[in-house]
């Protein structure tokens, strides 16, 4: 009898040893899991903020040619409006005169005339 009660508690202390490792092992899994998600999230954060980082100097470009062509095309028009300008300039002054300061001209005479009358 008392070989069957220590065959027991032999075989109750191997399900303790064994349930004793198992809980060890699955905390080691658990930790070895918990560090290898840790590591893909830093590797896809590495990979998202590398292609953040290639699309802003892509996006920085076109912004930048875009904005030398629109500079470009500016500077032509200004250009092309002072030529247009300084060719047409003594027509523009006459235009000028003949429309504004004349008539403003006739106005002071007439006053002048009509004040003279008085």
């Amino acid at each position: 009898m008392e070989h069957i009660i220590n065959k027991i508690i032999e075989i109750e202390t191997r399900a303790q040893n064994l349930i004793s490792d198992a809980k060890r092992e699955q905390a080691e899994l658990s930790q070895k899991i918990a560090e290898a998600l840790e590591e893909k999230r830093k590797e896809y954060t590495k990979r998202a903020n590398r292609q953040i980082e290639s699309i802003k100097k892509e996006e920085t470009r076109f912004a930048d040619e875009r904005l030398a062509i629109m500079k470009k095309d500016h500077e032509e028009k200004i250009d092309k409006l002072k030529k247009v300008t300084e060719s047409n300039m003594s027509e523009l002054i006459g235009k000028i005169y003949e429309n504004i300061i004349k008539p403003t001209d006739l106005n002071a005479n007439l006053n002048a005339n009509a004040n003279l009358g008085e």
